[in-house]
């Protein structure tokens, strides 16, 4: 029986952590430390710094 409530309480903590659609748009997008490729790759109010297409390094979804 505990084993339910165990797979409940994994479900709800993997819903809380999923990553949030950004305001006005249909898609999910990164959050905070997440790759990106560009600053629309990330959620609202932050920015993709260290992106480098020359070298083919991504980079990382910050404030």
């Amino acid at each position: 029986m505990w084993q339910i409530g165990f797979l409940l309480l994994v479900l709800f903590a993997s819903l809380l952590m999923a990553p949030r659609e950004a305001a006005g748009c249909s898609r999910q997008c990164n959050g905070l430390g997440n790759v990106c490729r560009r600053r629309a790759d990330c959620c609202e109010g932050l920015y993709c710094i260290g992106f480098d297409p020359v070298v083919g390094r991504f980079g990382l979804c910050t404030d």
